[in-house]
């Protein structure tokens, strides 16, 4: 048989493989999570800022806008030595916040530039809370998307909920493509979380248990790729890493070609990581 026949046979074979794989393991229903009668935890949700002073104003809205018990949410956001206006457009917000009766406690904690990574662990140190969350300062939350993904800390085996991302407006070609990829992507990860591959904790907003997270020592500094660096370290201390299908959590995506190559291979969070 010539040798070509027989690479299009393995290839036929191992794609067929994979395609009956994939299709069987979409049929398998979703784990019943119970609602009712869960007590919400208190949470610390954290927003790690530098130079976001086009977006942060809409981010931490969503946030303050979320159907929580006011007195189990506290939002920290960690200026990480921005250049910009950040610090000046967050201490108004928050004050704007409080005059109008507020409900949720609010913080900024002003720092030195040494990444993402760093001003996370700067207030993970000090984190009392169950739970807490990652929001990256250009995500929008809708106002149900915590409670949804809470009641999964039931089982004593998650370390954390991760979610499907969207993007916020899809107005040019650019931005409609990475609407596709996202859509790609957040079902690759429903698929990859059934078998407990799941290998990221994306940022836009991700909820983990406090003192799992402390107890593996933290998010990597040395790294540019934290949210992948927490899931490999959350599973390989056998913690599970759950989906939530149905949260619905935004963030804005680049709107040309320029923007678009520099997130692929440079991107504004390597950059910022790297700061």
């Amino acid at each position: 048989m010539e040798p070509f026949i027989i690479y299009v046979w393995i290839i036929c074979f191992w794609g067929l493989y994979l395609a009956l794989f994939w299709i069987n393991l979409s049929k398998i229903p979703e784990k019943p999570i119970i609602t009712e009668g869960i007590t919400l935890p208190h949470i610390t949700l954290v927003i790690p800022a530098y130079n976001e002073e086009d977006v942060i104003v809409k981010t931490i809205s969503s946030v303050l806008k979320l159907d929580y018990p006011k007195n189990k949410l506290k939002l920290v956001v960690v200026n990480d030595g921005s250049k910009d206006r950040t610090q000046e457009i967050v201490e108004k917000v928050f004050e704007i916040y409080k005059r109008r009766g507020g409900g949720f406690k609010t913080l900024l904690i002003n720092k030195t530039n040494a990444g993402k990574a760093a001003a996370l662990n700067y207030v993970l140190k000090d984190i009392d809370t169950e739970l807490f969350g990652v929001v990256d300062s250009d995500s929008l939350l809708e106002k149900n998307s915590l409670k949804e993904m809470i009641c999964y800390f039931s089982d004593k085996e998650v370390g954390a909920v991760i979610h499907p991302i969207y993007v916020a407006q899809s107005r040019n070609f650019w931005e409609r493509l990475q609407r596709l990829e996202y859509i790609l992507t957040g079902f690759v990860r429903s698929l990859m979380a059934k078998i407990s591959t799941v290998y990221v904790t994306p940022g836009v907003l991700s909820v983990y248990k406090t003192n799992v997270v402390k107890k593996i020592g933290g998010f990597d500094e040395h790294t540019i790729t934290e949210d992948l660096e927490m899931a490999l370290k959350l599973q390989y201390n056998k913690y599970k890493i759950v989906l939530e299908p149905n949260t619905k959590v935004y963030t804005y995506v680049p709107t040309n070609f320029k923007d678009f190559w520099d997130r692929e291979y440079d991107g504004t969070e390597v950059l910022y990581k790297m700061q």
